[in-house]
């Protein structure tokens, strides 16, 4: 059953790029509803909470957001790290990096922090996906050494703690065309994505998953 949203989570705006937060309660998404001085409109990340079985009102990651473009995030297991895009930024290698902050004491987000050349490339980074761990990441990039013009890549974090160099995910998940938007499902051991360029497909971008 398809039902929308309704005006508590909508805008007049484009809202796009849902993601289910580390419980089923919590969705947080991208938005263009917040208007530039100059008219423009910016990319910015809102979250909604599900409660008595209706969604609220849609609330901005008031420390994430800035006057560059924030999207396309995924919250860890246990609630502590906020991972999103952001781009523009003067301190990123490319036109898109991959961003941390982490959950302060008092219950706000903090600490941001660039991933850094082992994740980060020169080109547009994003789409960030955690597993259950936390120590697996995965996102979409479009940097040198792709199979096509956008490839899943994931990064792994050693027993330091470290993230280690990113990898491309393979022949298996990319292709030559386009492959996007990984979704590592929060309960089962499966990574869904979206992709251009395999065989069996209905339109122009179409839903794949990989166990």
């Amino acid at each position: 059953i398809l039902l929308n949203m309704g005006d508590d989570v909508n805008s007049r705006k484009e809202d796009y790029g849902p993601t289910v937060g580390h419980t089923d309660d919590l969705m947080l998404f991208t938005s263009k509803r917040n208007e530039k001085s100059d008219g423009s409109y910016n990319e910015d990340l809102f979250y909604t909470t599900m409660m008595e079985g209706r969604w609220s009102a849609a609330a901005p990651f008031a420390n994430i957001n800035s006057t560059y473009n924030e999207g396309s995030a995924c919250i860890s297991g246990d609630g502590k790290f906020l991972f999103f895009s952001r781009c523009n930024s003067p301190d990123g290698a490319g036109n898109c990096d991959l961003y941390v902050a982490e959950m302060k004491s008092d219950s706000t987000w903090g600490d941001i922090k660039n991933l850094g050349p082992k994740i980060n490339s020169t080109g547009w980074d994003s789409h960030p996906s955690l597993t259950h761990s936390g120590d697996t990441l995965f996102f979409a990039s479009n940097r040198a050494g792709s199979f096509g013009l956008s490839d899943i890549f994931f990064a792994v974090k050693d027993k330091n703690g470290v993230w280690q160099k990113a990898m491309n995910a393979g022949p298996i998940i990319n292709t030559v065309n386009s492959e996007v938007s990984p979704f590592f499902h929060h309960s089962f051991n499966v990574l869904y994505f979206s992709s251009n360029g395999h065989p069996l497909n209905f339109g122009e971008f179409d839903i794949y998953k990989s166990n």
